[in-house]
């Protein structure tokens, strides 16, 4: 059935009827875009038929059989995979009238209005079809690049921006992070999240927080509850390396959730910026796992020393106890071994031969100064 015919046949009051059962046509942009605007438009733009079509609409595309799920197309495409270019489709739609070219151009203006019920339905089917279909990820890519810039748009649409751009918006009102949260919690593969990568090689939570850092962005923070909620199941699964990882600016996610946090608990003050408590919480989070996993971290001395270095530009010279901790007890043994070797130490007393110890190693791991973006 050619999707497009579905504009004749459409009545408000019974949208189950006239959806392909091809799922070829039943995700494609000219069903779930072009049509349901024709009709959005012809009905006055009432939101509440919009809401009607993609429930209808939502409700064929969750009773696709489950072996539809996991059928690789001759082109690569899973099921998955035609949802997420359907919300590419959405998210460009409103940089791109030419879905429309018939109309006059106040006609085929597509509008937030029609973008924002648009987007909700597909991100929430996509999130239903992640949780209740077991072979969802069949044959989903372990490492495609594409497909990563792609997630990471939906959150912030700024990897092609210069650095301190801003806020810059992915899919409305934050469903980006809310898929991207659904996919990660059903096994979505840790190199899509916890890898970097990138002009200024951020891992995921680098990526929010960057933005999310600055003094005049208090209302964006406010209305940006959902990435902070992903970046706190972020949080709790970075490993320790992955917390500690340092930019191209020389910042880890700690120093950014260090600031925003100040920032936030300012403004708590005014009851209209209370739900900002969810970046308090993020900053205490990345503390408290910084700290569990330095006590199980199982690397060198100079690693170790990296890592605490650059906990230690997080908070400007300040460090955390379980960091400074770890540090003495291991370089009290190597102090050890350095005697057995006969290393001539320039301090007598044990405290300042261990120090001796940890400072060789933060000189040994001082990180070189490299160009700013390069």
């Amino acid at each position: 059935m050619d999707v497009m015919s579905v504009t004749g046949q459409f009545d408000p009051s019974h949208v189950v009827l006239g959806f392909p059962e091809d799922s070829e046509q039943l995700l494609h942009p000219d069903l779930v875009i072009t049509v349901a605007h024709k009709i959005f438009k012809r009905v006055g733009r009432d939101p509440l038929v919009g809401q009607k079509f993609y429930t209808a609409w939502a409700t064929r595309v969750l009773n696709l059989p489950d072996k539809g799920c996991s059928v690789v197309d001759s082109d690569g495409r899973t099921l998955l995979w035609k949802m997420l270019n359907l919300l590419r489709s959405l998210h460009e739609a409103i940089h791109d009238p030419s879905f429309d070219p018939d109309e006059d151009e106040d006609q085929w203006y597509i509008g937030e209005d029609f973008l924002e019920v648009a987007q909700k339905a597909v991100v929430s089917t996509t999130i239903q079809l992640v949780k209740t279909k077991e072979t969802i990820f069949h044959s989903f890519p372990a490492q495609s690049n594409a497909m990563r810039i792609l997630l990471w748009t939906f959150i912030q649409d700024k990897l092609a921006l210069p650095r301190g751009y801003g806020q810059l918006g992915g899919l409305f009102e934050g469903r980006g992070a809310d898929l991207m949260l659904a996919l990660i919690e059903e096994g979505l593969p840790r190199w899509y999240w916890a890898g970097h990568f990138g002009r200024f090689d951020d891992n995921l939570l680098q990526y929010i927080l960057e933005s999310a850092f600055s003094p005049n962005n208090i209302i964006n923070l406010s209305e940006c509850s959902n990435e902070g909620g992903l970046c706190l199941a972020l949080a709790r699964r970075l490993r320790l390396e992955e917390l500690c990882h340092q930019n191209v600016d020389g910042k880890n996610a700690l120093y950014y959730a260090e600031r925003i946090a100040i920032i936030a608990d300012t403004a708590r003050a005014y009851p209209v910026f209370r739900e900002l408590g969810v970046w308090i919480q993020l900053r205490d989070m990345i503390r408290v796992q910084m700290e569990a996993h330095v006590i199980e971290f199982q690397g060198s001395l100079l690693e170790l020393a990296a890592l605490t270095g650059s906990v230690r530009a997080a908070l400007e010279g300040n460090s955390l106890p379980a960091f400074d901790q770890q540090l003495w007890q291991r370089a009290a043994v190597l102090r050890l071994e350095w005697l057995r070797r006969g290393w001539r130490f320039a301090r007598f007393h044990i405290d300042g031969q261990i120090s001796e110890v940890i400072s060789w190693h933060f000189h040994a791991v001082r990180p070189s100064r490299h160009p700013r973006g390069q």
